[in-house]
């Protein structure tokens, strides 16, 4: 495990200018923490403000990437503003497709969940106030956290679902095998999402369905956050709309966060309208996980 610590003044004045009450905290960085060591070891790095004065909410993170690519390190800026936003962040790996197949990226991410509530005390953690955000196929990971709920016999006391879930353009339904043309150009969804399965539409339909949030509602879900560019051409835009309306039909809060002319990651965060995204984001986890 590495520890790092860095002043609060290190981040850019932009991102913390609003939060001068915690100017002279510090942030604490502990990198490659191991949250399970089977069936595969897998790290997570936690951010947080030292000398906490009560209890703070946690915001676990999962990194995007089709399931096949990128790291925590890539939402390290997230993460850091969160910290200094008052919550004990830990930014989670999983096991990426090339790894292992479905369901073992879902597994992963709900033993993360466990593990940050096995761990609460150690990080002054409230365990009732986990929330969850994703992004891109963290989206679809982080909205599956939020839906389902999963127990380790050797804890059975301690649950998976999030609090609260905040999900940015993530896949909400693998089960379209066919798609406007559109959608192939940079990344053909049909494949990334049997690449994600491990096996093809015709082998194994129940599989995409089982994988779906859209699929997977019911009455027990937490609140949700989606948000989505209407000029995505990775994940239909539409998906976050039909899963908004799904949820909200289930008496699930629910609010789709639209971004005129936004794309999909860097396109997406290159849009007009990304900063009343994550002010609307931090609005929602404030709302619900009060740091």
């Amino acid at each position: 495990m590495r520890r790092a610590v860095f002043g609060v003044t290190f981040f850019a004045a932009a991102m913390l200018a609003s939060f001068s009450s915690d100017a002279s905290r510090t942030l604490v960085t502990e990198g490659d923490v191991a949250y399970q060591e089977k069936p595969a070891k897998m790290m997570l790095d936690i951010h947080f403000l030292e000398k906490p004065q009560n209890l703070r909410p946690a915001l676990v993170m999962i990194h995007g990437g089709s399931w096949q690519g990128l790291d925590k390190k890539n939402f390290t800026w997230v993460a850091k503003e969160g910290a200094s936003r008052g919550y004990v962040v830990f930014n989670i790996n999983y096991r990426l497709a090339q790894q292992a197949k479905y369901p073992a990226a879902v597994k992963d991410c709900q033993a993360a969940s466990r593990w940050v509530r096995a761990h609460a005390r150690k990080y002054h953690v409230d365990p009732t106030r986990v929330g969850v955000w994703g992004e891109s196929a963290g989206g679809h990971l982080a909205s599956l956290m939020g839906l389902l709920d999963s127990l380790d016999p050797t804890m059975p006391d301690i649950s998976s679902r999030a609090t609260c879930v905040v999900d940015f353009y993530g896949v909400a339904d693998l089960t379209p095998t066919e798609l406007p043309e559109k959608y192939t150009r940079r990344f053909n969804f049909v494949p990334m999402c049997e690449s994600f399965i491990g096996k093809k539409h015709s082998e194994a339909p129940e599989l995409f369905v089982e994988a779906s949030p859209v699929h997977r509602v019911t009455k027990e879900a937490c609140p949700f956050l989606v948000v989505h560019g209407d000029a995505d051409l990775i994940v239909p835009y539409d998906q976050s709309v039909r899963f908004v309306e799904k949820l909200k039909k289930a008496g699930i809060e629910a609010t789709l966060h639209t971004v005129k002319s936004g794309g999909h990651g860097p396109s997406f965060r290159n849009a007009p309208g990304k900063d009343a995204a994550y002010d609307a984001m931090w609005s929602f986890l404030a709302k619900h996980l009060k740091p």
